[in-house]
């Protein structure tokens, strides 16, 4: 029986704990039930947070989204946006419509674009050149504009490529076509209108060229004549008749001048020399050229000059000098009895800045209210009695070369009482000239020289060997082409002078024959000798190869300061600095660069400067003849652009340059094979310029280390 009792107490416990251990379950269970509930109650709410916020953002984005679209269908031009794997992001109605695309905007979406790319790509005039330009801009990842493409229907396309960057991870790219066929319509008329205008003037300038040099050619003689005059024993009276000459002379070559004067500030052809002059000593040799005049005139010249102002000034001296003399001359023209003064005034000085004022005041005829306003006009006379008085040019003159130098001019003038023209200019300070004088019977360059000189005029001839004969300079003399090719195949001369108009030739092509026939004076200096300073002859003789030229009539000081620039000296003995320890890039011609530059890094460094400057331009410049194909105007750029890529050592291109030159000289070859030849060799360039570039930096720490 106790055996029993004791087994029932312990099923008793047994049940009582079980029973403890289940409430505790229960109470624990129904913890974490409620701890669930709550968890599950907190997700619901963020749930419905976070439903909200992405139905708000989505709403911003679809908003975006609707003004972007909106935005871009409002712009004038084609607009597609791709994204970095090249599928359409976005794409406008005026897109659509400039390629007749037939497909929803809806559709496209989303899309690759090599899908829509042969339906577009087959309307442009030259769907190689769209492929080579498409692949470079976006290989590229660079801005590039402005690019035109023509297209079979006649319209020209420019495009612009824009890509996208989002914190500097690529993210796609905008294209952007505009139809600018009118504006190019429009363009080419102005260009037909431009070219017009320009042969208009071609034939005005070779019409002042021809009369010109007719008119300038005897009076070069008569001049020269007087200078040679002066060097010989006269008496008084022949003295005084030389100089009357003398001046009567040049009054003739001052008419002429104004005229081709006029011509050449018309076509910008005038260039600011800045130089040390004393300008005391300009107003005063102004007033000795004048002295003949007023000495037969009963008309009183003084100078009234401003002692402030500095001995020496920096300026074109030649300029000023031509103003004042219009203004002197016109002022005794017209003041025969009376009085002309000329005023020089410091107005300011900062620093080495000056200011100045000039004044040409005279007592004469005054010119009537009502010339006033046109007194400034090509050919203007104050009035009819004036017209035997000049060309009514001199003013005209002045006042454009005063606004050249950024100076301004007025005038002031009472009838029968006077005038005053007043004009404003600014210098700078010099401490010393810039251009020592020295005496024409000297000149500077040593006795072994020989020159040729190529002329048929005789007075011409005449007056150019004196002044050799007197510098003890040797010469041979060329009366016709003829001549001067058999003077330039047998001897070797240090200068040649070329008269520009022959009886069998004309030295152009003189020049250019000697230039490229490979005899010994291939590089000798060319001087042109031409009775012409128009801009269009001037240009003609640089581009025969002509190094630069003398203006007829021309007195000895202008031969003297081509002689010795051109000639060695006989104390020359300057060299260049070198630097015999820099290397060029093995990644260059460096036999090349070696033989041009001969270690001369300034001007090695000036030959990269300049090629960095203007490949780029012409590049794009290369692209636009692609399309359209131009080839006559790619063969020349290609031909002026060929020898640039040897100066900074990249033969290998100039050689592609000289076989798409010879390839275009025959009219049979495949123009699609051309246009991808030089689409090939833009992006070879490309691919080069770093290389440029650095050799550029190079050449400059080198020598700033030196």
């Amino acid at each position: 029986m106790l055996d029993m009792a004791n087994e029932i107490d312990i099923l008793k416990r047994k049940l009582e704990r079980e029973k403890a251990a289940r409430k505790q379950a229960e109470n624990l269970l129904e913890q974490k039930a409620l701890e669930l509930y709550e968890s599950n109650e907190k997700l619901k709410a963020l749930n419905q947070e976070l439903e909200k916020e992405v139905k708000d953002r989505t709403e911003i984005l679809v908003r975006n989204y609707t003004r972007l679209s909106s935005l871009v269908n409002s712009l004038s031009g084609g607009i597609l946006v791709e994204d970095e794997q090249r599928c359409i992001f976005l794409v406008n109605e005026h897109f659509l419509q400039l390629f007749d695309i037939q497909m929803p905007i809806a559709t496209l979406i989303g899309s690759p674009i090599s899908e829509h790319v042969e339906q577009v790509r087959h309307q442009f005039t030259h769907p190689e050149a769209v492929r080579f330009s498409t692949k470079k801009v976006t290989t590229r990842r660079k801005p590039r504009l402005n690019e035109l493409f023509y297209l079979k229907d006649g319209r020209i396309l420019e495009r612009d490529y824009i890509p996208i960057f989002t914190t500097d991870a690529y993210a796609g790219h905008l294209w952007h076509f505009r139809d600018v066929t009118e504006k190019h319509r429009y363009q080419n008329e102005l260009i037909a209108a431009k070219k017009d205008a320009e042969q208009a003037r071609l034939t005005e300038q070779l019409f002042l060229a021809k009369m010109s040099h007719e008119i300038r050619t005897p009076l070069n003689a008569i001049i020269g004549m007087t200078y040679l005059l002066e060097d010989s024993d006269l008496s008084e009276k022949q003295t005084d008749n030389l100089n009357t000459l003398k001046y009567s002379a040049n009054l003739l070559l001052q008419l002429i001048t104004d005229i081709l004067d006029l011509s050449k500030i018309e076509s910008g052809n005038i260039v600011v020399k800045n130089r040390s002059f004393n300008l005391r000593q300009l107003i005063k040799k102004l007033k000795d050229s004048f002295q003949i005049q007023i000495d037969n005139t009963h008309t009183g010249f003084d100078i009234e000059y401003d002692e402030t102002i500095p001995q020496w000034i920096s300026g074109d001296d030649i300029l000023l000098q031509q103003i004042l003399f219009n203004l002197i001359g016109n002022a005794i023209k017209f003041t025969p009895q009376g009085q002309v003064t000329v005023r020089v005034k410091l107005l300011n000085q900062e620093d080495d800045k000056l200011k100045l004022r000039f004044q040409v005041q005279d007592t004469g005829k005054g010119i009537p209210k009502e010339a006033l306003d046109s007194i400034f006009d090509k050919y203007q006379q104050a009035s009819q009695e004036h017209a035997d008085k000049g060309t009514g040019l001199g003013l005209s003159i002045v006042n454009e070369l005063v606004k050249f130098l950024n100076g301004t001019i007025a005038l002031q003038s009472e009838l029968n009482e006077g005038t005053c023209v007043t004009f404003h200019l600014e210098y700078t300070k010099a401490s010393t000239p810039t251009l020592q004088e020295t005496t024409v019977k000297e000149v500077n360059v040593s006795e072994t020289n020989q020159i040729l000189v190529v002329e048929d005029n005789k007075n011409n001839i005449k007056y150019i060997t004196n002044l050799l004969n007197q510098w003890k300079i040797n010469y041979r003399i060329a009366e016709t082409a003829k001549e001067a090719y058999k003077f330039v195949c047998s001897t070797k001369f240090d200068l040649i002078l070329m008269d520009i108009l022959l009886p069998d030739s004309n030295g152009f092509e003189i020049a250019k024959n000697i230039r490229g026939n490979g005899c010994s004076n291939a590089n000798t200096p060319i001087i042109a000798l031409t009775a012409s300073s128009l801009s269009h002859h001037i240009q003609l003789a640089q581009e025969s190869g002509m190094n630069d030229y003398v203006t007829k009539p021309f007195i000895p000081n202008d031969l003297k300061v081509i002689l010795e620039m051109y000639l060695p000296s006989s104390t020359q003995n300057e060299t260049c600095e070198t630097d015999e320890s820099f290397v060029f890039s093995n990644q260059l011609d460096q036999d090349r660069l070696s033989q041009l530059y001969n270690n001369n890094l300034a001007y090695a460094s000036e030959m990269f400067e300049i090629f960095l400057e203007v490949i780029e331009p012409e590049m794009n410049n290369l692209q636009h003849l692609l399309e359209p194909y131009q080839a006559q105007a790619l063969r020349k750029l290609i031909h002026k652009l060929k020898p640039s890529f040897g100066y900074v050592g990249l033969t290998n291109i100039e050689e592609i340059f000289d076989r798409l030159q010879h390839e275009l000289d025959d009219s049979n070859r495949d123009k699609s094979e051309i246009i991808d030849k030089t689409q090939q060799v833009l992006i070879d360039i490309e691919e080069l310029l770093p290389i440029i570039e650095q050799q550029f930096e190079q050449l400059q720490e080198t020598q700033k280390s030196n």
